[in-house]
Order: C-alpha cells, then structure tokens, then sequence
C-alpha cells in the first residue's frame, strides 16, 4: 500500500496548468512540513493533483495557508546535465482545507466546515478477545 497523509502550509501560490494532449487541469505546489525527528527541522514536499481537486487547490489555496493531504508517494526519474536523478512528489487523492481562513481569502461560503465529532465514542467491551 501506498499512502501519505500529510499536514503542512503551502510556500507559495499553487500553479494551475493544463495537459497539453488531454487538457487535464494539473496544479503544483509545495508543502512545508514540520519535520518531528529533527529539531526546528521542516521538509519540504512537492505535491501534484489533477481534474476537479486541482482546479479547486488552485482556485481557493493560497500561499501560507494550511492543508492536510492524502496521496500517493511516487519517485520520478530524469537525466539533467548527464546526471540522473529523482525526485518525489505527492500525487493527492484527498485533500482538506485546515484552520482559520487567512483574511480576504476568496473560499466561497458553501464549502462545508470540517465536522470534528467523531460519532458514538463508548468504550467497546471485547471480552475474552484472543488479540
């Protein structure tokens, strides 16, 4: 399985470009990310969406605002120079816009705010379980 779930604030405005054989809407961005095994560390991830999610990130994200995102991890290899390389980025299935609205954002007002309650949370009793 591959899967990431990340939480960071965006570096700067995402760009919003198109598939030149499909005309694919694709949005790039970066994502700066608290490193937690680093003191004052932060990594940061190239991210990538397509259709209807990448028209929405680039149409109401901006730069500094904060995302939580789902998706796949993918290595994408090239020669520059001579030189091979890699480099990774976050190809998102998911995304959710997270905190405060930056002042004079343009998020329309029919979007939805994030539900925090996670339903019926009483205690399960498993008994004599074997796990």
């Amino acid at each position: 399985m591959n899967k990431v779930i990340l939480m960071g604030r965006l570096t700067g405005t995402p760009s919003l470009k198109y598939l030149p054989t499909t005309g694919t809407p694709v949005t790039e961005f970066t994502l700066a990310v608290d490193n937690p095994f680093r003191e004052n560390a932060t990594d940061f991830i190239k991210c990538v969406s397509f259709n209807k999610r990448a028209e929405t990130i680039a149409q109401y994200v901006e730069k500094g605002q904060q995302l939580l995102i789902e998706g796949a991890w993918r290595n994408e290899k090239f020669t520059k120079d001579g030189v091979n390389r890699v480099i990774s980025k976050c190809y998102l299935d998911k995304f959710e816009f997270v905190g405060n609205k930056k002042a004079g954002s343009t998020a329309p007002a029919d979007i939805a705010p994030v539900n925090e309650s996670y339903g019926d949370m009483t205690p399960v009793d498993y008994g004599e379980t074997p796990f």
